[in-house]
């Protein structure tokens, strides 16, 4: 048997392999000891899938946006509606009693602010305020966006 501390402390990536036991099943007879990538165990852990990104957005143009992750295995179209006014719809629905949802950036030049103004299962709408006005209005310098939807 190995004396656990004699091994070199090392910081694990995606692919590496863990060694675990798995619950037994009765209906299946064969060793229970398997092998399991530190990634699939992360996700196991975190309890939630998620789609992060930042995006910018000037004139009438559409947001371009910069995915951080998306492990939901939905796609999603993030689209100007009118001035300050961006949807995001994902592929499919989500349920919103296991779906968070957090928006924060906007223009420093233009004093703005961004918000969620409405929370669908198909679609997310954010807002751009000016904060003097209270007004929607267009040009984000950064965006960032981070949905979470739980197991």
């Amino acid at each position: 048997m190995a004396i656990i501390n004699t091994y070199p402390t090392a910081t694990p990536k995606a692919a590496d392999l863990l060694i675990g036991t798995q619950v037994k099943d009765d209906t299946i007879e064969e060793n229970s000891t398997k092998s399991f990538t530190a990634s699939s165990v992360a996700a196991l852990a975190l309890n939630y899938k998620a789609y992060v990104f930042y995006f910018t957005q000037s004139g009438t143009s559409n947001p371009v946006v910069t995915a951080m992750e998306n492990n939901t295995g939905l796609t999603f179209t993030f689209t100007r509606s009118t001035s300050g006014d961006y949807h995001l719809v994902p592929s499919a629905s989500f349920d919103l009693s296991k779906t968070w949802a957090q928006v924060t950036g906007g223009d420093v030049g233009q004093n703005t602010y961004l918000n969620i103004k409405n929370y669908q299962t198909n679609l997310i709408a954010i807002l751009n305020i000016e904060s003097t006005t209270g007004n929607t209005v267009d040009g984000v310098t950064t965006g960032f966006v981070e949905l979470r939807i739980y197991n």
